[in-house]
């Protein structure tokens, strides 16, 4: 079957809620950026905001065991950036 953009959309969208909820259980606050942020999905700080990290979201399916993160992968974005991978 083939994913349509959508489809595409939707799961990577589920990905950034899945990691935001996970971070907040975790006693963190997250908040999603919604598109509004170049290569950045999630804003993440400590609770008591000593320390901040951005968080890029890449979300795969398991059953496919594998995950694309294309060339900006390779790009430094600083100390203070994280990639996450996924699985749903």
């Amino acid at each position: 079957m083939s994913k349509t953009a959508a489809e595409r959309e939707a799961r990577g969208r589920a990905g950034e809620f899945r990691v935001v909820s996970e971070l907040c259980r975790r006693n963190m606050f997250a908040a999603l950026t919604m598109g509004n942020v170049p290569n950045v999905d999630v804003l993440c700080s400590s609770s008591n905001a000593s320390a901040a990290i951005c968080i890029q979201v890449k979300t795969f399916r398991v059953h496919e065991k594998t995950c694309m993160v294309g060339i900006n992968a390779e790009i430094d974005y600083g100390g203070n950036f994280m990639w996450i991978l996924a699985g749903l």
